[in-house]
């Protein structure tokens, strides 16, 4: 009897180990399953970074398509700047300005330098026209004589009569000036106009400002024209002066403006000091 139970036991044992040793069909299938999940989560890895990849090298290329362009335009900028600046350098317009107190960007060769704070008195007439350091390039005319404005009739004026007594100016006196009360507005300068018979090349003066005698805070504006045509303008206190040369080539007719900008009052105190014509033959209209 015990040993019945004995191999009865043992094999009833038996027999559990073949059912565990089996193929078990639930286990494959979550095996599987699991195998799936890690393949599909390893594919999305690979796309993502696919994915990254893909929108970095788009990245990098915008990058640089955009450091392309800026260098490019920076290229053609400096190559325009560059021509402009070579343009404007060896470009005059031979001392015409179209506009009001301006050369239109290029350097009028009748533009003067900047106020001197002493001008130098005036000789007798000469032979050259006023030297500048600012015009030194300006072509010379031979053969021409400087005449004082001083000396010959106007043949029109607007406002004023034309002064030509000796002025003092920033401190220094001109034994041959022209000048006359400014007027008391900036849009409807005084004037007075010279006959120049398209025999003058340049106009000079060693001082143009307002007369020491004028009252504190003076201000007035000065112009030059020629049949016209602006040539040369220059806003200046009581105290300081400018010297002027301006060409005035072929032109039939001069006018000087002057406007007070602050105090008006009183004499003739807009003053071109020793202001002369440079010309081939004497103009018209000697005083006797």
């Amino acid at each position: 009897m015990a040993q019945q139970r004995l191999v009865g036991g043992s094999g009833s044992h038996t027999g559990r180990r073949g059912d565990c040793g089996g193929p078990n069909p639930q286990l494959r299938q979550l095996i599987n399953l699991l195998d799936s999940r890690r393949l599909q989560r390893a594919g999305q890895r690979q796309h993502r970074h696919l994915l990254w990849r893909r929108h970095e090298d788009r990245t990098m290329i915008a990058v640089r398509r955009a450091k392309w362009r800026n260098q490019i335009s920076i290229a053609v900028l400096s190559i325009y700047f560059t021509l402009v600046t070579a343009a404007c350098s060896t470009t005059n317009n031979n001392g015409n300005c179209d506009a009001q107190g301006a050369s239109n960007g290029v350097t009028c060769i009748g533009q003067t330098s900047t106020a001197a704070s002493s001008p130098s008195t005036a000789g007798s007439p000469s032979t050259a026209p006023l030297s500048s350091s600012s015009l030194s390039s300006s072509p010379s005319s031979p053969a021409q004589v400087g005449y004082y404005l001083a000396d010959f009739n106007t043949v029109q004026t607007y406002g004023i009569n034309v002064d030509s007594t000796p002025r003092q100016v920033n401190g220094v006196m001109y034994d041959h000036p022209v000048a006359w009360a400014a007027s008391p507005g900036a849009d409807d300068p005084w004037w007075a106009e010279w006959d120049l018979a398209r025999n003058c090349t340049w106009l000079t003066s060693p001082g143009v400002g307002i007369s020491d005698e004028a009252p504190s805070g003076s201000r007035y504006v000065f112009y030059v024209l020629t049949d016209g045509s602006y040539k040369w303008q220059k806003t200046i206190n009581l105290g300081s002066s400018d010297t002027l040369r301006v060409s005035i080539k072929g032109a039939l007719r001069l006018r000087l403006s002057a406007a007070a900008v602050q105090n008006a009052y009183g004499g003739p105190y807009a003053t071109w000091g020793d202001a002369k014509i440079w010309c081939s033959s004497e103009p018209p209209g000697k005083k006797n």
